[in-house]
């Protein structure tokens, strides 16, 4: 059987390539930590701006998020949609009927305090 081409192995953005490359090194016990990195270097060279994220961490909700918007929470008790937002140490929370209502008002609020989504 053949095998698939190296780069086939590692799918998904550079960074993760490189850190596949890397865990599949591990196995090899004969190879030091600055052997590994000089293989990843060669195949996966490091950008000079770094790696860039399409997304940022703090816009990202949770896999199991029910509004897909951080910030925003569904509180079955009361069936309402809550809105929370901390920002310098002061938190901003408000509760609404609909999903929607929610969004705005974070967004709202996001806008005036001068924070990008």
């Amino acid at each position: 059987m053949d095998e698939a081409p190296f780069n086939d192995l590692f799918t998904g953005s550079p960074f993760e390539k490189r850190i596949g490359l890397y865990r599949s090194l591990l196995a090899n016990q004969e190879l030091t930590h600055e052997n590994r990195l000089a293989q990843c270097d060669a195949q996966y060279p490091i950008p000079e701006e770094g790696f860039i994220s399409e997304r940022r961490d703090s816009d990202l909700s949770r896999k199991n998020s029910q509004s897909g918007i951080r910030g925003i929470s569904y509180v079955a008790k009361r069936n309402r949609w809550d809105a929370t937002l901390v920002y310098k140490g002061k938190k901003w929370r408000k509760q609404f009927d609909t999903r929607q209502e929610a969004i705005e008002a974070i967004t709202a609020e996001r806008a005036r305090l001068g924070i990008s989504t």
